[in-house]
């Protein structure tokens, strides 16, 4: 075999190896793109996990101060006897009643006054001064006679 041949040759399997090569390099490429595609998922399931693990914690913290609340006011049941419970069922009544008299003062704001007395009570809220100014004939007002420390003078 002559020099040109071998010369042949030698570049034949050089530029065999160079398309080997790049085919190396193109799959290799490939490889670090999935491998790194593979290595995010793994770091957000990891962080997923701390998260997760956190979250559990906190929970299981939370049930356990639960639990001692629950504990703890379990205690006292034994502590209300029925005399107790009666009397909280009773409060209970009073209280609902208590409601039920704020709900008719809303609607009726005094139940039980005429007509005449609700208009009195009317003209009052709109101008108190009427009923607790200086009267023009010198008079004291009712509401302060009520109000008033000083002795009511009786004018003849």
């Amino acid at each position: 075999m002559g020099i040109p041949e071998s010369f042949s040759r030698l570049c034949r399997s050089y530029i065999d190896l160079a398309d080997r090569f790049q085919q190396l390099d193109v799959e290799c490429m490939g490889l670090k793109k999935r491998l790194v595609s593979l290595l995010r998922s793994i770091k957000a399931k990891d962080e997923k996990i701390d998260a997760l693990a956190a979250e559990n914690r906190r929970l299981t913290e939370a049930l356990e101060a639960t639990t001692a609340k629950y504990d703890a006011l379990k205690s006292w049941e034994a502590v209300m006897g029925d005399n107790l419970k009666a009397l909280m069922a009773q409060a209970e009544e009073q209280a609902d009643l208590v409601d039920e008299t704020l709900q008719e003062m809303d609607s009726d704001g005094v139940p039980g006054l005429s007509a005449e007395d609700r208009q009195i009570l009317e003209q009052f809220y709109a101008d108190p001064q009427q009923f607790t100014g200086r009267e023009a004939n010198g008079h004291q007002p009712v509401l302060e006679l009520a109000t008033s420390s000083e002795p009511v003078k009786e004018t003849a």
